[in-house]
This record gives structure tokens, sequence and C-alpha cells, in this order.
């Protein structure tokens, strides 16, 4: 058995397919053909050229363009003239073959750039590098290193996975990943979270120890993997994994107001980031955030006012008179919106994000709350505002919407619920203070944990210190909840925390009374109407008092493997 880090739960068993890792042996030899050497160099060069600027189109259609920016930095050097120029020259000069006069190039390279601190020469410094390597792996008659390709329902084990891989592989039937580096993780990441699947870093030794063809089980609930599992071993995660996928599933369709085995009624509501979606809502309980976004990012041109009144009226029609939750936008100065405030951040998480940046573009804040408050008429429609750290940022939203009302006297007489998104610690720790001022209390996992930890999960450098299962992150979240309902206002979850069915007792044990979910509604009614309140408050209770997710993880997985309905 070997112990690595759950980057994205789940269990998976299945046969292993390994992403070779090919030692490049590069021999020096004497050459007579000087011209056909010099060819040789050309035909490389065009040809990683070609794969370059197939890659780029992936990665702009797929990542965007500042993913696909690497890419033209690689095709930059390529067919800069310095590079090959020199090569050549050495050929001519030394008549040896071109890989080994690349490979001395290489060398020259990283001696150069060795302690240079740059972050701009160090940006060259690493293009040259891979060049090079695409360069002498296509002389040699090599593939460049990345997947290509993998069959259907393996486990993918690797060192690591780069972002060629990622581009390659992201449609594929994984059943699983696991990645002996704990670092350069994000895209494994980001594989995890598209497909569903588990995904475990740090399996020290996995590429040593697993074999193709091997079965292997990876239980990312406790972040292990087991490398041709027993016939018990492997029977006892199928059970498990039949929770997940239980047929009494089907029974949740006769349960209309989902409730604990105690009792406790649990919202399980619906979030919207795309309009496309809005057209099936009003089969759910209530919306529980409308990611206000999609009218916004990637438009040349600011929305109309008319324009987002029409589109919010629609979503709330669609709804047929269900709760439905607005998020006011929640972007940074990087996302792609040209008709905004356009000076790059260095920190933008840290910068004009949400509503700060809102209050920097008041006219656009005035519109949206005014197309917001048109489409609620008579129906049940609310605001919650992210990015509030304040008690003066909260009374001036206030004053805003009051003004808005004002100065439209259509408005007059519409009256919205208000709600803070708990999404820094800053409002998490004055939630006493701010909750006093609103009508509920949204908690936005995925950001405050970051903030919590202090760290950027698409980071791939520190990605793994992303935790929810971290006790501290648990005991911020039970404390900002109880003393929510000290005030007697609901609080709702939303992002990572809610992601998969599998976390909802624990969101139950840690006391929240709306779910927004990112899965199947009838399979999370019917584990909430199986989950107990007061056991779980005990569970998340010994979890906040262990010293690691480690130990946290161990809790929970031996509670979900007794889960018996």
């Amino acid at each position: 058995m070997l112990v690595g880090v759950s980057v994205n739960s789940g269990i998976a068993t299945a046969k292993i397919f390994k992403k070779k890792i090919d030692t490049i042996k590069i021999e020096m030899r004497q050459v007579d053909n000087i011209q056909r050497e010099l060819s040789r160099i050309d035909e490389a060069r065009d040809a990683v050229e070609k794969i370059l600027i197939q890659y780029r189109q992936k990665a702009l259609d797929i990542l965007g363009e500042e993913e696909a920016a690497v890419y033209k930095t690689h095709i930059g050097t390529i067919k800069g003239s310095i590079l090959v120029g020199q090569v050549k020259k050495d050929i001519q000069e030394k008549h040896n073959n071109a890989e080994y006069i690349l490979n001395l190039v290489k060398q020259k390279y990283e001696k150069m750039y060795a302690k240079v601190n740059d972050p701009f020469l160090k940006k060259k410094s690493d293009s040259i590098k891979y060049v090079i390597e695409c360069l002498i792996r296509k002389l040699l008659g090599m593939e460049l290193g990345d997947l290509q390709k993998v069959p259907d329902g393996v486990i993918l084990v690797a060192d690591s996975i780069t972002k060629n891989d990622y581009l390659n592989i992201k449609d594929s039937n994984l059943s699983g990943i696991v990645l002996e580096s704990l670092s350069k993780s994000n895209y494994a990441r980001m594989l995890g979270s598209e497909l569903s699947i588990p995904v475990i870093i740090g399996a020290k030794d996995i590429m040593s120890e697993a074999n193709d063809g091997d079965e292997l089980t990876i239980d990312a609930f406790k972040g292990m993997v087991i490398i041709n599992p027993s016939k018990e071993q492997k029977e006892s995660y199928e059970e498990i994994e039949n929770i997940e996928q239980s047929k009494e599933v089907v029974s949740a369709q006769d349960i209309v107001n989902t409730q604990t085995k105690d009792g406790k009624s649990i919202a399980l509501s619906f979030c919207l980031d795309d309009m496309e979606k809005a057209e099936d809502i009003s089969h759910y309980e209530s919306v529980g955030i409308v990611k206000t976004e999609f009218s916004y990012v990637g438009k040349k041109h600011k929305p109309d006012v008319n324009d987002l009144e029409y589109s919010y009226k629609q979503i709330v029609k669609n709804g047929n008179g269900i709760p439905i939750t607005f998020r006011v936008l929640d972007v940074t100065s990087h996302d792609d919106l040209p008709y905004f405030y356009s000076a790059k951040e260095k920190n933008p998480e840290l910068g004009l994000r949400g509503t700060r940046l809102l209050f920097f573009e008041r006219e656009a804040f005035t519109e949206q709350l005014n197309a917001i408050l048109k489409s609620a008429d008579n129906n049940k429609v609310r605001i919650a505002f992210p990015n509030v750290v304040s008690y003066n940022e909260l009374l001036e939203i206030k004053m805003l919407i009051e003004e808005v009302k004002r100065k439209d006297k259509s408005l007059h007489a519409v009256n919205v619920e208000i709600g803070l998104i708990i999404d820094t610690p800053a409002s998490g720790l004055l939630v006493k203070v701010l909750g006093q001022e609103v009508d509920f209390i949204m908690i936005d996992s995925t950001k405050l944990i970051q903030l919590l930890k202090a760290v950027d999960k698409d980071n791939e450098t520190v990605n793994e210190l992303y935790d929810i299962y971290c006790p501290s992150v648990l005991s911020f979240m039970k404390d900002v909840i109880e003393k929510a309902h000290e005030l007697k206002k609901d609080v709702s979850m939303i992002g990572d925390m809610t992601r998969y069915s599998r976390f909802l007792p624990m969101l139950v044990g840690l006391g929240v009374d709306e779910i927004v979910l990112g899965e199947d509604v009838n399979r999370a009614k019917w584990i909430v109407s199986k989950t107990s309140v007061s056991h779980w408050k005990e569970v998340i209770s010994k979890c906040i008092r262990t010293k690691s997710s480690y130990e946290v993880n161990a809790i929970l997985f031996d509670e979900i493997s007794k889960f018996n309905g």
C-alpha cells in the first residue's frame, strides 16, 4: 500500500496505464555529409513548430489566451534565427551530429541562466531548453514525451501531467489518476474535477512499484493506493462505491421536502452558471445561486441594462415561483472584461474583485441592481454580495439599493432579501456584526478555503495545500455557521465542498441549511434523508479535534463505510 495526498475524492479500481518516462541517450558522432545534417535540423524544426502551433490552438480553444501564451513563446524561440543558427554553425565547425550539438547548446544555456532570477530571462531560458529537448526527440525518432491517448477505463499512473498531456487526454474515459510528484499537479486536479474521478498525488514510488496491466485501487478518501488489491479489499471498496450509486436513490423522487433522519429540513438548490441551463430549473427546490458572470465575461461591450433585465426575468419566469438568488458580478481585473477597469494587478483576488470592483464601476453596479430588482416583482428573488469585508461596505450596498429604487418609480414597492457571501476570513470573523444587516448568509467554500490556507488552488506549485479536510477549515466553517444561527440567519454553502454527494453528511453536521449542488439532486435527497444531524455533529467535532487532514479523511472514510441508510 502507498500513501499520497487526495486532491479529488472518490474510489476506483481498474487496470493501470503508465505514462512512459523515456531516457534520452545522445551519442557523439562524426558526420561527413554536413548538408544532410543541416537538413535534419530544418526538418526537425518544421515538425516541432507544426506540433507547437497545434498545441497553441488547442490551448486557446480550451484554456484561453493566458494559458496559451507559453506556446507562443516556444514558437518564437524555434522560429528565431539565433538558436538554430548557432546549432548549424557548430555542426559545420565541429562536424558532429545535430542532436549532440543541440545538447551542448542546451548545457551552455543552462549554465548561463543558472543564477539568473529575472522572470523574463527565466521564461526565455525555460523555452530554449524545452524547444531543444523537442528537437532532440524528433531527431532521435522519439515522441515529444507527451501522452497522446489512453485506453478507456484505466487508472493513469504518472510522475506528473503536463499541459500538453491535459490537452491531449481531457476527453478520455479515465477511472482515476495517481501521480508520484507532489508538485505539478494542477492539470491532474483539473482532470479529476472535469471527469469526476479520484486523484491522488505524491504517491512515492508508484512509478517503480506499479506496472502496466496491474490492478489498482484508489482510495481518495484516505489518500491510499493499493496495488493488486485482494478479493476481500475489492469487495469492501465496491460496497462503499455502491452507497454513491445506490439504486435506492430512485425513491428520492418521492421526497418532496428534503429532511434528515432526525427531522431537520435541508434545502437542496441548483447552481445556475449558464443561461442555457435556465430552461429547465422549475423542478428544483430553488436556484441557490445565479452566477451572473455569463452576461459579462467574453463580451466586447458592456451588456445593456435592458438585456440584463430580459435575461433575469426569463430565469425568474422559468423558475415558476421557486426562490432564486442572484449573485452580483464576481470577477477580477484579470477576467475578459475590456469595457471595465483594465489595469493588470499582481494579485487580482486581493484587488478589485466582486463588490469592490462594482463600487469602482458604479454605473454597471446600479444597472445590474436595477435589472435584478425589476425581475423580482412579486417573486422570491434574493441578491447575494461577494467580497464584502467591512460594515461600511455593507451599509453602502444597502444605500445603493435604496437609491436605485428611489430613481425608478416601478421599484418603490419591490422588496428583496439581501445576503452576505462569506468568502474571506474577514467577513467570517465579522459575521455577527455584518449578519445583523442581511437576511441570509452564503459561504463560498472555494474562495474561503484558498484564503484560509493562503494558497491558490490553480497554482501547481502549491495547490496540494488546498485542503477541504483541514481541521482548521472545518472549525472556521462551524464557527461561522453557529454565529449566523445565533442571529437566526439561514446559511447556504456553495463551492468545492458541495460538489460531491459523499460530502453531504459532513455539511449536514456543520449545520448548513441549504446546499447548492453541483450534481444529481435525487441522489443528494436520498443521502440527506438517511443522515442524522446529531450524529454528524459529533463526527465534525471529532474531526476538528484532530491534528491533520489525513486523520479527518480516515474518520470520514470510516463513517461512510458503515453508512447503512
